[in-house]
């Protein structure tokens, strides 16, 4: 009997094992190099079409630049200014596949701006705009650092409201639904108050092309969010693995307290894509203190679906700083930075 015992013991281990390692495989994919540093100015953000592909620029006169599939530069739009068709803080790239159209999301001036795909080769780029107006709105922390719209015309955003970490616009009924309360900020540090701990869950967002679906990741966090667009509003599913650790309280003369990093903090998320398919989440892992100053980076990209399983990690062979993934899910697309310039690229998947 004992010895029956053990081998079921041991078949168990063994399945319990295997389970593990399906959980944790690792493909290590190859790239391509589609653009190099010469053609490129100051790239931070990337964004995938059907057609083009569109880079986000800082520290230039022009933000947006259009190219092809392979690489061939096609135009470029939107200056940097506060003057009409001008943007200061682009944070968000949406392709929106119905209206063949670039969302642009510009913080800064509370602007959303569009752009037809079919203008793109233009020699002039049309611009249209679309304010999302704040100023009449009770709830004053449901918007925080992006918002994205959904496929009925509703948006989502990230929320400083201790209602939820996710808010979602009704533009109908002119009203804020929150999702996802924030974890407890004892957990994270006791002396933190809980204005001070919501600071600390900074994030960025990917909606499908299609619209209906939308990934969420967390810097300081090892927290992914999967939302899908339904009939009542949204259905939401958050994995929470890790809150931010190593957090020390800074109180300020004029009583508020802040939440603070150290180099022992880990780097969680860095940038997420999706389509249809899959979500693809770049992820660093690193303790501040071994991470290359200024931009986050990250080599690995985690797989899931949309139930929220892992399918498998992929190993960049490289660190980068944003991804974005083909609709038809055939390529990964990374933008890279290093001491020897920018470079965008090519993985197939």
């Amino acid at each position: 009997m004992k010895k029956l015992l053990y081998i079921i013991g041991l078949l168990l281990l063994i399945s319990c094992s295997e389970s593990n390692k399906k959980k944790e495989k690792i493909q290590l994919l190859n790239y391509t190099v589609l653009i190099d540093d010469e053609a490129l100015n100051n790239p931070y953000l990337i964004s995938v079409t059907d057609d083009f592909l569109f880079l986000a620029n800082k520290k230039t006169d022009t933000i947006i630049e259009t190219f092809s599939l392979n690489g061939e530069k096609i135009s470029q739009f939107l200056l940097h200014g506060e003057g009409a068709d001008e943007a200061l803080n682009v944070v968000g790239l949406q392709y929106i596949a119905k209206d063949k159209a670039l969302h642009i999301v510009d913080n800064f001036r509370s602007l959303t701006y569009s752009v037809s795909l079919l203008d793109v080769g233009e020699d002039v780029v049309k611009i249209n705009k679309e304010p999302i107006d704040l100023s009449n709105i009770d709830e004053k922390l449901a918007v925080r650092d992006w918002w994205y719209f959904l496929s009925n015309g509703n948006f989502i955003s990230s929320s400083a409201s201790p209602q939820g970490m996710l808010s979602y616009y009704d533009m109908s009924k002119e009203k804020f639904n929150f999702y996802e309360k924030y974890p407890d900020f004892k957990l994270i540090n006791d002396e933190l108050n809980e204005s001070a701990a919501i600071e600390l869950f900074q994030s960025c967002c990917s909606v499908t092309p299609e619209g209906d679906k939308a990934a969420i990741v967390y810097y300081g966090s090892d927290i992914i969010g999967f939302i899908t667009l339904n009939s009542d509003g949204l259905g939401t599913k958050f994995i929470v693995s890790q809150l931010p650790n190593d957090i020390y309280p800074i109180h300020l003369e004029n009583g508020i307290t802040r939440g603070a990093y150290t180099g022992k903090s880990l780097r969680h998320y860095v940038n997420v894509t999706t389509n249809k398919s899959n979500v693809y989440a770049l992820y660093c892992g690193l303790p501040e203190e071994k991470c290359a100053p200024g931009l986050m980076r990250g080599k690995w990209v985690r797989c899931y679906d949309w139930e929220g399983e892992l399918l498998h990690t992929i190993d960049l062979g490289l660190e980068v700083l944003k991804i974005s993934v083909s609709a038809d899910n055939k390529y990964l697309y990374a933008l890279e930075s290093s001491e020897n310039g920018f470079r965008v690229l090519r993985y197939e998947l």
